[in-house]
């Protein structure tokens, strides 16, 4: 239903437009005085052109039978008027396309090259496709003489040139832009318009004057009227005001007056074609020119009322260091009046120290660089220093050479300052957790030493091997806090250099010698925070206590072995192992009584990690885990 409806739709459209055609034609050919198929006067090209551009190749059967249908009830025969029809139609579509290609397409009068390519490609050169075939179909068909070939070519290539160069910019114009948008004023200055329009036509071309001034050369008085229109209105009005006054410049030509006037209306029609077309495309020139230089000021103008409302002071400079633009900010922020600091050298805020980063600032914009963020010392006017942050780019002509740079200046004072108030904080702080850390560390090291002087008055080796356990582990938490006491990060623990101390200070507790027992240490370059490194330390101390004290017996000699290292995905898999005698053979780790296996699940639960017990020439222990992630103390 949808493709029916399309379809039906575009054989409208193509019907309407066979219409127009028909009807533009047969105004063209009631104004063809050197034959019946040949005039000076061919809207109907224009009306193609604008159909092609604005509807798409689709609608051509339109232009196609319309031209046939205009030409086989003038003059002519089935095959003359068909050839005539290809013509026109090969001509609108070869026109549309070089138009589309190289002049912005339906585009074509936003820009003066466009404009200019526009009546080459498609006034000059695609209007000879038409013209040649349709003329060398009438000499072939005998319905033309060859030796009036030059002169109805000229005519029927001129009148479809004149129809693209004055028909089509109005048609485009009116397509993009419909909607009329007038003030009372500007239609009070549109009608003063037409009014002198109308009045300076009459004067040209109606033949008010007296009669020996009829046909004087005025022509030029048409200028002041298309530039009036073109400055204060644009394209649209002035391809306007070029049909009319084309219009009335016909009417008066037919009737013998003005000043293109000649023997024979054919010659006549040929020289104010000619001119009205010349005119018409100079004028929409004129008019696209005078538009881009209004909205390039209304750009500039926005632009400026942007930059003088930034809370930044915004400076331009040349690439001499000439100050070429100075906003209120910056006013606000030096002290100069802009007429005191444009041009002068960019250097008069600068303290004398630092002048030479301009230097390095002009050579990084020669390298095309954005400059973002820089920080320096400026200059007040009362001689003050204060800190600035500036944001630099280089600007650019339209050639792309870099001409000079916009500084956008921040005072960032009160940011220093609050950026000193937060260091010296946190100086504070840090002091104050190393001072807790360090009386922490002593705290514990009088619990070791009491727990130390109390083993000595207990007789019992069992009682004494409790104390000696307790004293190890107090000594394990202790040396958290005393390598954080000497560590630069404050919150991380580096487990490489804690567990080798740890170790250490183990085999020396015991009275291990390294001739007896070995130690073998893999540890990874992690670090944890403090509560993962509590834990974590702890079970390394459980289970190589456990090692030292059972797996050597009667001075058995062996290796110890600790690894510690990282599985990818934030776990960790610790493994602490011996080649001792091993576990009893009835060991389960729930029933053990020691307080040490009690101690290793608990801490186990505590990283959220799971351990397996291996008993294969000796005993091995491997734990996986997660680092605890702070949530904040009460």
């Amino acid at each position: 239903m949808r493709i029916r409806r399309n379809t039906l739709q575009l054989l409208g459209t193509i019907l309407v437009l066979t219409g127009i055609y028909v009807l533009a034609a047969k105004l063209g050919l009631s104004l063809a005085f050197i034959h019946p198929s040949a005039t000076p006067v061919w809207p109907p090209t224009g009306i193609t052109l604008a159909a092609l551009l604005i509807l798409g190749n689709r609608v051509w059967p339109g232009i196609l039978l319309g031209a046939f249908l205009a030409n086989i009830t003038t003059a002519g025969s089935v095959t003359t008027s068909l050839a005539i029809a290809g013509g026109n139609t090969l001509e609108g579509l070869v026109g549309a396309y070089l138009v589309s290609r190289f002049a912005n397409g339906p585009h074509f009068c936003e820009r003066p090259q466009d404009i200019f390519k526009f009546t080459l490609l498609a006034g000059v050169l695609s209007t000879m496709i038409s013209a040649t075939i349709g003329v060398t179909s009438l000499a072939l068909s005998g319905l033309a003489s060859w030796t009036d070939y030059t002169s109805i070519w000229l005519t029927w290539w001129l009148g479809d040139a004149m129809g693209d160069f004055i028909i089509a910019p109005l048609l485009m114009l009116w397509s993009e832009n419909p909607y009329v948008r007038w003030n009372r004023y500007e239609i009070f200055e549109l009608a003063l318009l037409l009014l002198l329009l109308f009045l300076g036509g009459q004067m040209i071309f109606g033949g008010v004057l007296p009669t020996n001034a009829k046909n004087y050369p005025l022509d030029f008085l048409c200028v002041p009227v298309l530039v009036w229109a073109a400055f204060r209105f644009g394209p649209r009005e002035t391809a306007t005001t070029a049909v009319m006054l084309s219009g009335i410049a016909l009417w008066g030509t037919l009737h013998g007056f003005g000043p293109f006037a000649k023997d024979t209306l054919n010659e006549s029609l040929l020289l104010l074609q000619l001119f009205m077309g010349c005119t018409a495309v100079m004028a929409l020139v004129f008019a696209v020119v005078v538009l881009g230089r209004k909205r390039a000021a209304e750009v500039r103008a926005r632009l400026a009322a942007i930059v003088e409302s930034s809370v930044d002071a915004i400076v331009g400079i040349t690439m001499e260091r000439t100050v070429v633009s100075w906003n209120r900010a910056a006013e606000r922020l030096f002290g100069y009046p802009a007429g005191e600091a444009i041009g002068s050298p960019i250097s008069f805020v600068m303290p004398p120290d630092r002048v030479h980063e301009e230097n390095q600032i002009i050579d990084r914009l020669k390298r095309d660089e954005y400059i973002d963020h820089f920080e320096t010392v400026q200059r007040r006017k009362d001689g003050q220093e204060f800190p600035v942050s500036l944001t630099i780019s280089p600007i650019k002509d339209a050639t792309g050479k870099i001409i000079g740079a916009s500084k956008s200046v921040r005072d960032i004072s009160d940011k220093k300052r609050a950026e000193e108030q937060i260091q010296a904080s946190l100086r504070e702080k840090e002091v104050l957790l190393r001072e807790i850390h360090h009386r922490v560390k002593n705290n514990l090291q009088v619990i070791y030493s009491l727990l130390r002087l109390q083993s000595k008055l207990v007789t019992d080796p069992k009682a004494s091997a409790l104390f000696k356990d307790s004293q190890a582990r107090v000594k394990a938490m202790a040396l958290v806090h005393e390598t954080l006491c000497q560590s630069k990060n404050l919150s991380r623990i580096d487990m490489s250099e804690y567990s080798r101390t740890l170790t250490r200070r183990l085999f020396e507790s015991y009275g291990i010698s390294s001739d007896t027992l070995g130690l073998n240490l893999n540890i990874a370059p992690v670090s944890f925070s403090m509560e993962t490194a509590v834990s974590c330390g702890q079970l390394i101390n459980e289970l190589v206590s456990n090692c030292l004290k059972h797996a050597f017996p009667n001075g058995r000699t062996g290796d110890v072995t600790v690894e510690l290292l990282s599985n990818g995905n934030d776990t960790y898999l610790l493994t602490v192992s011996d080649n001792g005698v091993g576990l009893p053979p009835d060991f389960e780790v729930g029933k053990a009584e020691s307080l040490g296996w009690q101690l290793v699940p608990m801490l186990v639960e505590q990283l959220n990690g799971t351990f397996e017990l291996q008993e294969r020439a000796g005993t091995t222990v491997r734990l996986t885990f997660s680092e605890i992630h702070y949530k904040g103390r009460i």
